[in-house]
């Protein structure tokens, strides 16, 4: 991919591509040198006018590099292992279609990369190369400030390629469990150290019968399900001793004694 192919082919093949069935497409991409179907797929994939990743899924993963884990108490829930429940948890939320080319494209980036000693394009280089295509262009108009979010940019996609090398299965539709959730709290809540009021913002990425894997800022929480219910039921008449909590948030020019 250090080189461009031959565009005279790659044009060809997309006329082709568009002029015939399904069917002979596999015909079509044999006929072609390794540089122009990477040529061919970057053009496809810029020919859909918008990211294969959206603005919201971006946010999204976005936290992906800070998360970290609060007091782990569950061995098969390792750090790596909940990154990549939530990465798939994001990316199955979104839009049946994106997340299938997202899915075909990934696989073909894995098998450029487990060749990288034949064609010098290691995990940096592709994700150096996909990152524009796959997801959101910065919005910064500042260089400084574009080439910063480029390379987080970069780096996200790196993390997410390390992911799917790791993990194959990380594509699968069922992989985490459950839909993605954002709520807010109604009640107040210790768990795990972490205090959590009313109004405070969660996202639940895996349920199963006994664990909830929940997101609180950039603090994953491995709870109970009844920990996790506890948070947005409503209590009974007998247990609402007090009026619920707020986050103070006080100026100087609020204070009484100012003018």
């Amino acid at each position: 991919f250090r080189e461009c192919g031959n565009y005279s082919n790659t044009q060809a093949a997309l006329t082709t591509l568009r002029n015939s069935s399904v069917e002979k497409h596999t015909e079509i991409y044999q006929q072609l040198a390794h540089n122009d179907v990477a040529d061919l797929l970057k053009a496809l994939i810029s020919f859909l006018g918008k990211p294969l990743i959206d603005d919201r899924t971006f946010k999204l993963l976005s936290v992906l590099p800070h998360l970290r884990i609060v007091n782990p108490q569950v061995k098969e829930f390792e750090l790596a292992h909940l990154q990549r429940l939530y990465i798939n948890s994001v990316l199955t939320s979104s839009h049946k279609e994106a997340f299938a080319l997202l899915a075909a494209t990934f696989s073909f980036l894995r098998k450029v990369i487990k060749h990288k000693a034949e064609n010098c394009m290691g995990l940096s280089n592709v994700a150096t190369v996909f990152a524009p295509l796959i997801l959101p262009a910065p919005s910064a108009t500042n260089i400084s400030n574009f080439m910063k979010e480029s390379q987080s940019c970069i780096s996200l996609m790196e993390d997410l390629l390390h992911h799917f090398l790791v993990e194959p299965e990380l594509f699968l539709p069922r992989f985490s469990v459950g839909k993605l959730k954002t709520f807010s709290a109604i009640n107040k809540e210790d768990i795990l150290g972490e205090c959590i009021i009313p109004g405070d913002t969660l996202t639940i990425f895996h349920r199963d019968l006994d664990y909830c894997c929940v997101v609180f800022q950039t603090k994953i929480l491995v709870v109970s399900p009844t920990q996790f219910d506890s948070l947005y039921q409503k209590p009974s008449r007998k247990e609402q001793t007090c009026k619920a909590p707020h986050r103070l948030s006080l100026t100087l020019s609020s204070l009484p004694f100012t003018n």
